[in-house]
């Protein structure tokens, strides 16, 4: 059976004006929304992704941090939506961040790098830095950077080259 009512909005969790003028919109209990203010419509309003807790953008493209099991999808502004769980969707799962993280709440470029932090799952302390290389696909998590604490916040110097991070 299936009836003919409209999306509705979900809890906005995460949103950012991107470098391309949309706004990135993610949602508690699933679901993504990308806003194009210039046009005065949505571009599309999904339930196929899983909870965002955080996005950022590096090299012209959406990153999507996830909940559960901290997991990022990739968004190309430039091509068609075709979302899925391998790279080669759009969005599409790029990294799964393992070492028991379930929440990855804040995601800054810089350094040519883009820098992940996030929460560990229930019942645990510890979150950790992911840091992601684009050009090699390859990502480091170093968990427990501060002892039994989470990062929240990152701030990337372009001057001098240092991530700053709150817990």
């Amino acid at each position: 059976y299936s009836t003919s009512v409209d999306m509705q909005g979900v809890s906005v969790n995460s949103m950012h004006a991107g470098p391309d003028g949309k706004i990135y919109l993610g949602g508690y209990q699933g679901g993504y929304s990308i806003y194009d203010p210039a046009a005065g419509k949505y571009i599309i309003q999904s339930g196929s992704m899983q909870q965002t807790e955080g996005n950022g953008f590096y090299n012209g493209k959406v990153y999507f941090g996830t909940y559960g099991q901290a997991m990022i999808y990739r968004y190309d502004p430039t091509k068609p939506i075709n979302f899925g769980n391998t790279p080669e969707h759009n969005p599409g799962l790029v990294i799964d961040i393992d070492d028991d993280q379930d929440r990855p709440f804040v995601l800054k470029a810089g350094g040519g790098k883009l820098f992940i932090g996030t929460f560990p799952g229930y019942g645990m302390l510890g979150g950790a830095l992911a840091v992601y290389d684009e050009t090699t696909g390859k990502t480091e998590t170093y968990r427990n950077i501060v002892n039994k604490q989470s990062i929240f916040g990152l701030a990337y110097n372009e001057r001098d080259g240092l991530l700053y991070g709150g817990t």
